[in-house]
Protein backbone atom coordinates (compact mmCIF):
# COMPACT_ATOMS: atom_id res chain seq x y z
CA UNK A 1 0.00 0.00 0.00
CA UNK A 2 1.18 3.62 -1.24
CA UNK A 3 0.78 7.08 0.30
CA UNK A 4 -2.01 8.66 -1.40
CA UNK A 5 -0.42 12.01 -1.27
CA UNK A 6 3.69 11.19 -1.94
CA UNK A 7 3.18 7.93 -3.31
CA UNK A 8 5.95 6.51 -0.65
CA UNK A 9 5.24 2.88 0.48
CA UNK A 10 3.52 2.55 3.85
CA UNK A 11 5.23 0.35 6.55
CA UNK A 12 3.98 1.88 9.84
CA UNK A 13 0.69 0.71 11.21
CA UNK A 14 0.05 3.38 13.74
CA UNK A 15 -3.09 1.83 15.15
CA UNK A 16 -5.51 -1.21 14.28
CA UNK A 17 -9.18 -0.81 15.24
CA UNK A 18 -9.62 -4.14 14.62
CA UNK A 19 -13.37 -5.05 12.38
CA UNK A 20 -15.55 -1.88 12.99
CA UNK A 21 -18.90 -1.41 11.01
CA UNK A 22 -19.53 0.70 8.34
CA UNK A 23 -19.90 4.31 10.39
CA UNK A 24 -23.02 5.17 7.80
CA UNK A 25 -24.90 2.10 8.11
CA UNK A 26 -27.74 2.62 10.46
CA UNK A 27 -29.74 -0.39 11.71
CA UNK A 28 -33.56 -0.53 11.46
CA UNK A 29 -35.74 -2.05 14.16
CA UNK A 30 -36.03 -5.99 11.59
CA UNK A 31 -32.29 -5.50 11.40
CA UNK A 32 -31.48 -5.28 14.92
CA UNK A 33 -31.28 -9.13 15.88
CA UNK A 34 -29.84 -10.25 12.27
CA UNK A 35 -25.42 -10.52 11.73
CA UNK A 36 -23.59 -7.20 10.94
CA UNK A 37 -21.00 -6.57 8.32
CA UNK A 38 -17.97 -5.91 9.62
CA UNK A 39 -14.77 -4.66 7.95
CA UNK A 40 -11.01 -4.35 9.34
CA UNK A 41 -9.92 -0.84 9.99
CA UNK A 42 -6.46 -0.05 10.29
CA UNK A 43 -4.50 3.76 10.06
CA UNK A 44 -0.88 3.98 8.83
CA UNK A 45 1.13 7.05 8.85
CA UNK A 46 3.88 7.64 6.15
CA UNK A 47 7.34 7.75 6.79
CA UNK A 48 7.98 10.35 4.52
CA UNK A 49 5.66 12.87 4.78
CA UNK A 50 3.88 11.77 8.14
CA UNK A 51 0.52 11.61 6.85
CA UNK A 52 -2.14 8.92 8.69
CA UNK A 53 -4.31 7.60 6.70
Amino acid sequence: MNCRFCNAKLDFEFIDLINSPPSNSFLSKDQLNKPEKFYPLKLFMCDKCYLVQ
